[in-house]
């Protein structure tokens, strides 16, 4: 009984456009759902009638497989929303025909736009000047070497400096 309260005091937004809306029109009022006739129509829309919402639980998985999972139990909620809102913004833009411009030097490399971008880190070995150095000093001093011989030299100063 109660329930049938809560469905006739729900705003409009709060049913569905498609079933719930005419169904509490064509019903009228609590009397209405309280007939014999219309207890056993519940009762059987209840067994033969799914009650999920497809196109929530898809947009809901969306959400969640674009959000990284992280090392802690998960997104704060906010972080959450934010993350599927972009997501869904982002495909209804590809979706429409725009260009991707996730990249932040999207389309700048092409037009001509000097970029300063950081090299990559990368881990060098202390000794390698000292080799490279090495091996510049001998290039220097033997310019009439073959390639083997210059192939030779490099493997044994890089052994010598292990």
């Amino acid at each position: 009984m109660e329930v049938f309260r809560d469905f006739f005091a729900a705003h409009g937004c709060c049913l569905d456009v498609w079933w719930g809306l005419p169904f509490r029109e064509k019903m009228g009022s609590v009397d209405a759902l309280l007939t014999t006739s219309s207890r056993l129509m519940i009762r059987e829309l209840r067994k033969k009638l799914k009650t999920t919402n497809m196109h929530l639980e898809g947009f809901l998985a969306a959400i969640k497989a674009s959000v990284p999972p992280g090392k802690a139990k998960g997104p704060v909620a906010e972080r959450f929303i934010y993350i599927g809102l972009l997501s869904d913004l982002m495909r209804a833009h590809l979706a429409s025909g725009k260009p991707d411009c996730r990249s932040a030097t999207y389309g700048l490399k092409a037009s001509g736009v000097a970029l300063d971008v950081a090299p990559p880190p990368c881990r060098t070995r202390s000794d390698t000047s000292w080799v490279l150095e090495q091996l510049a000093a001998w290039k220097v001093a033997n310019p009439e070497s073959t390639p083997e011989a210059y192939a030779f030299h490099c493997y044994t100063t890089i052994a010598s400096s292990l």
